[in-house]
C-alpha cells in the first residue's frame, strides 16, 4: 500500500487506513471501515488520534474521529481540514 500520491502528498486515506490496521491489527481495513463497527472505545480513540497526529504532523481533534468514524469520511475531513487552515 503506498501512502504517497504521484505529487509526492500522503495519501490520506491509506495514512487513515494504516492507522486503523495498526490499532485493529485483526481487521481488514477498508475505506468503509467504521470506528464504532470495529468495536472502537476511547481507548482506540486516543491511540488512532494519536497516530495520525504523528504521521500528519499537525493535531486532530478527537471530535473529527467521533464525527467521522469511517475511514474514506475520516480522510476527507481531515484533508478538508487541512485545506482550509492552509488557505487563511
Amino acid at each position: 500500500m503506498s501512502l504517497s500520491r504521484s505529487d509526492g502528498i500522503p495519501d490520506l486515506e491509506a495514512v487513515v487506513a494504516a492507522v486503523f490496521a495498526a490499532v485493529f491489527p485483526d481487521a481488514d481495513i477498508t475505506r468503509e471501515s467504521d470506528f464504532f463497527d470495529l468495536g472502537g472505545d476511547s481507548g482506540a480513540a486516543l491511540e488512532i488520534v494519536l497516530h495520525l497526529e504523528e504521521r500528519l504532523g499537525r493535531p486532530v481533534h478527537p471530535a473529527a474521529l467521533l464525527h467521522h468514524p469511517v475511514v474514506g469520511d475520516l480522510a476527507s475531513f481531515l484533508m478538508a481540514e487541512a485545506d482550509s487552515t492552509s488557505s487563511k
